[in-house]
């Protein structure tokens, strides 16, 4: 061989020893960007095989260590369609995408443990178009998802909270303007009857007027108590119900004592979590709106309890009085609303007893029908 020829064969090597560290670096390159990727990533050939995948992949579907020894595509597949809410749709999409080949996807996977990944798939081709196979990319969105969750229920809340605020404001500038328009009129005739020596007639204008003052004062007194619950509240505390029940029966037992109302507490009442003396209010309340709505029962009686709704625990308090009618089951926790307009109290009564289970993260509603009694359910966060 010439000496030329051993230059030139000299220089082939070298080129292909570059060539082949280029090439090795290439993979290290794309090996050390796959693994310090925080998406899980899967390369698959033009037949569907799996070339490689990074260890994000592995620990973000949780594949077990013996499929991935095995190196089965097939067996790496199924633990991951063993772990999709939806496996069908997600391949369904898959063979889709295999058939189009050169089209890039994106969607959404939900897991069956609530967890979601945004899938993303990309074709691999060469430079003359020639199709190589697919990179698949999935990132864990699971966190987003759900700060969207509690943003989007927050933005409701808020929303919620600015309506029950403006009706708030035009019922209480509606029920304060009622007794000042009371005084107004009395002061009139207070005037007239004093210009005319009338002292029996003073006598009543100055009645209306301290009575309209008096309204006036449950009323803000009220609207007070109902803007402090939620701001004002004592730690709460695990407390057998069946002592918050005797509590507030203790605070009410003159009058269910002068109606002769006969009470029954249900047994095996459970603890519940919660500002002990708000409770207590909420039951005082509700035993009080029994006692007064008994209308003509000769024979008077409540029950307080809890009864399990499927797997919810719901505590009730129950009577056999008047009733109320189904289209006013929503209005009676309105502020200021009285079932009978001319019953003592302000009406304020239900709105706070609202507003504290509310605070509490339950609800409270009415089963009810006309002269069938009625029971007023709701829900306490039950200690475990």
């Amino acid at each position: 061989m010439t000496n030329a020829g051993i230059v030139g064969v000299m220089l082939d090597l070298t080129e292909r020893k570059r060539a082949e560290e280029a090439l090795a670096f290439n993979n290290i390159f794309l090996r050390t960007q796959q693994e310090s990727s925080l998406d899980g990533i899967l390369v698959v050939d033009e037949n569907g095989e799996i070339l490689s995948f990074n260890q994000r992949f592995v620990d973000m579907w949780g594949i077990p260590p013996e499929v991935i020894e095995s190196k089965s595509d097939e067996r790496v597949l199924q633990s991951v369609m063993d772990r999709l809410a939806s496996p069908e749709e997600f391949m369904r999409k898959v063979k889709h995408i295999y058939e189009v080949r050169d089209e890039i996807s994106r969607d959404e996977v939900v897991l069956k443990d609530g967890r979601s990944f945004d899938r993303y798939s990309a074709p691999m081709l060469g430079a003359s178009g020639r199709y190589y196979g697919r990179v698949w990319y999935f990132r864990d969105i699971t966190d987003r998802k759900q700060a969207e969750e509690v943003r989007e229920r927050l933005v409701r809340e808020l929303e919620s909270k600015n309506t029950e605020m403006e009706r708030f404001i035009y019922t209480v500038s509606h029920d304060l303007r009622s007794p000042l328009l009371t005084i107004n009129g009395f002061v009139g005739f207070l005037e007239s009857d004093l210009a005319k020596g009338s002292s029996e007639r003073v006598k009543v204008d100055l009645k209306m007027i301290s009575s309209a003052i008096s309204k006036m004062d449950r009323l803000l007194k009220d609207t007070l108590e109902l803007s402090r619950i939620g701001r004002v509240a004592n730690p709460p505390e695990v407390v057998p119900f069946t002592e918050i029940v005797q509590e507030a029966l203790g605070q009410m037992s003159e009058k269910i004592g002068v109606r002769g109302v006969r009470v029954k507490i249900k047994t095996n009442l459970p603890s519940v979590n919660v500002d002990r003396m708000r409770i207590v209010e909420v039951l005082t309340n509700l035993i009080e709106n029994s006692i007064k709505y008994m209308g003509g029962q000769p024979h008077p009686s409540i029950e307080v309890g809890c009864r399990l709704d499927g797997e919810e625990k719901v505590f009730f308090v129950k009577d056999n009085g008047m009733g109320i009618d189904p289209s006013q089951h929503d209005k009676v926790f309105g502020l200021f609303y009285k079932v009978d307009k001319k019953s003592e109290g302000s009406g304020a009564g239900l709105a706070i007893v609202k507003r504290i289970i509310e605070i509490h993260g339950g609800r409270i509603w009415v089963e009810s029908e006309l002269g069938k009694g009625c029971t007023v359910c709701f829900n306490l966060p039950v200690a475990k």
